[in-house]
């Protein structure tokens, strides 16, 4: 769940210092199943000129999570989940900081196999989706991708 167009709209150049508040996109997030990241986004008006614009402070910023065992959370902000349950992240920049509600729900539910995900990837990675193996027309063993 890696939104990287919201980081183009947001991708001045980066103050030296800034004032005001933080503020850290998304607000509040749930992750659903094991397979599922967030990054943050942290922004925050620059220190001088006060013309409004906020700054990408995301690289600047240190992350802390109040329980890694509900979800840790990389230097550069990605959220990873590690089991069922809710925990903050703190996000710091400077003197000024805030906090981020995150949710982790269905860690432990195994997902269902993906063919287009997974499988074809496989074949691809291998070359058995050529038409040298299973992707001829026939097929090859029984097995023939239609």
């Amino acid at each position: 769940m890696i939104r990287l167009p919201l980081l183009a709209a947001f991708c001045l150049a980066v103050p030296a210092a800034f004032a005001g508040e933080l503020v850290v996109q998304p607000a509040e997030f749930t992750l659903r199943g094991a397979d599922e990241v967030q990054r943050l986004l942290v922004t925050g008006p620059a220190l001088a000129g006060g013309d409004g614009r906020l700054f990408d402070l995301s690289r600047k910023a240190t992350y802390a999570s109040s329980n890694d065992k509900i979800a840790t959370v990389s230097a550069e902000g990605v959220v990873i989940p590690n089991g069922d349950g809710t925990a903050e992240i703190r996000v710091s920049v400077g003197n000024n900081s805030t906090t981020v509600k995150t949710t982790v729900a269905g860690y432990s539910v195994e997902p269902p196999i993906s063919f287009r995900n997974q499988v074809i990837p496989a074949f691809t990675k291998l070359g058995c989706n050529a038409g040298g193996c299973h992707g001829k027309a026939s097929g090859q063993n029984g097995f023939k991708l239609s």
